[in-house]
């Protein structure tokens, strides 16, 4: 599979900005085989996608519908790294996490920009 930009997963993700932000879910990484949380043409099958849908209580008919529910209820996932590291030894998991810590605490100031003083804090991300 052709390697997917952090620009692109951004704008897939940006698609489904929740108005009123109520929680941030932060997980590693998309997976290597493409099937990203906030691609609305993937199937409402991905565990992930089930998951986050079984939180939030909502069943829906298309991954499109149940990432509109997810938006509308205030939640927002966001990837701590957007290389993908599944198959990675969890030091080189770590290694990769690290190195785009910065980047990954730039993304939550921009999308709380009313937290904006708040410092993101290494010792909880990585410990």
């Amino acid at each position: 599979m052709p390697q997917v930009s952090r620009k692109r997963y951004l704008s897939l993700r940006d698609l489904y900005l929740p108005e009123n932000l109520r929680l941030i879910v932060i997980a590693e990484s998309p997976p290597g085989s493409g099937r990203y949380f906030y691609d609305a043409s993937g199937s409402i099958g991905e565990p992930l996608y089930k998951a986050m849908m079984q939180s939030i209580s909502f069943f829906s008919i298309s991954k499109e519908e149940g990432l509109r529910e997810f938006q509308r209820q205030g939640w927002l996932l966001v990837d701590a790294t957007y290389e993908p590291v599944n198959g990675l030894s969890t030091a080189e998991r770590d290694r990769v996490i690290a190195k785009d810590f910065e980047l990954l605490c730039e993304d939550l100031r921009a999308i709380t920009p009313d937290r904006r003083r708040r410092e993101c804090l290494t010792s909880s991300l990585l410990s």
